[in-house]
């Protein structure tokens, strides 16, 4: 799928509402107070994910670990997206998501946004950590061109 079709079916599929709260961002059992968390709280807590830019993303791609199930679910799109918007700026972010979603319970998702997942992971194919790759496309019951 071309970039420019892709950056429209995220939008299209993954709503903007409900947004998580800062109480629903980490993951239970965050230590609280460390202050990584804290900032990852602040930033992203009643934060849109199409309000999430690609200097965001690369200024908190460790946050993806951080997340609560539902948040990771929830900013998923932002880091698709912006990853496809600008991967210079992104940086490593490609990777920490497909490294994420390799472990994540798909279950999270609707099965149109695992989808969209599939044909993202598809467009990042080439990534350097092939077997994070495999797992992810694995995970996610990716078929053929997908993944």
């Amino acid at each position: 799928m071309e970039k420019s079709h892709l950056i429209k079916r995220i939008a299209e599929v993954f709503p903007v509402a409900p947004i998580p709260s800062k109480e629903a961002v980490l993951y239970e059992g965050a230590y609280p107070g460390e202050s990584e968390h804290e900032e990852i709280k602040e930033f992203f807590g009643g934060r849109a994910w199409n309000r999430i830019t690609p200097n965001d993303v690369f200024n908190f791609r460790h946050a993806l670990s951080s997340f609560s199930p539902a948040a990771l679910a929830y900013y998923t799109a932002a880091w698709m997206m912006c990853c496809l918007m600008d991967e210079k700026t992104t940086d490593t972010a490609t990777e920490d998501l497909v490294g994420t979603l390799s472990r994540a319970d798909a279950n999270r998702w609707t099965e149109e946004q695992r989808r969209i997942i599939c044909e993202w992971l598809a467009y990042f194919k080439d990534v350097p950590l092939k077997k994070r790759f495999e797992e992810a496309t694995k995970n996610f019951g990716c078929k053929g061109d997908e993944g």
